[in-house]
């Protein structure tokens, strides 16, 4: 089964072009070019990662961010910014909201696939995909 993204990019282009990247590398692409749609999405489709840049229009990524980890539904979804920020501007914020990562456009595709395969194939071994808790796996793991 094919992992889905939800990018939230407000650029067209990049938008277009980060989402040609991943359905090329096998994943479903869902799209939002502002927060409040982003936001439904997310809560609708339950994505298997968010990808979104910070400066967006009607709620920026920050708000986005802590709106989704104060959801049971989707607290656990990794998340990973993209900004056109420096990393003292805006990566310790992303970090205390709970971002999985912070990248710094512009971004290079491979950089971008893999941020995106790290933090998918750290999901299945950290939590139940029924119920959200750790999984037998990762407490076994980190009772040794």
């Amino acid at each position: 089964m094919n992992k889905t993204i939800l990018l939230i990019e407000n650029d067209k282009l990049l938008r277009s072009n980060f989402s040609d990247l991943l359905e090329l590398e096998g994943f479903n692409v869902l799209t939002a070019e502002d927060g409040w749609l982003g936001l439904n999405l997310a809560k609708v489709v339950r994505p298997d990662l968010i990808i979104c840049e910070i400066n967006i229009p009607s709620i920026d990524g920050y708000e986005l961010l802590q709106i989704l980890r104060d959801s049971l539904k989707t607290a656990k979804t990794p998340f990973i910014f993209l900004s056109s920020q420096s990393k003292e501007d805006g990566y310790a914020r992303a970090k205390e909201l709970g971002a999985n990562d912070y990248l710094i456009k512009p971004v290079e595709s491979r950089e971008l696939l893999a941020a995106i395969n790290q933090q998918l194939r750290i999901l299945p071994c950290k939590h139940s995909a029924v119920s959200g808790q750790p999984s037998a796996y990762f407490i076994q793991k980190h009772l040794k």
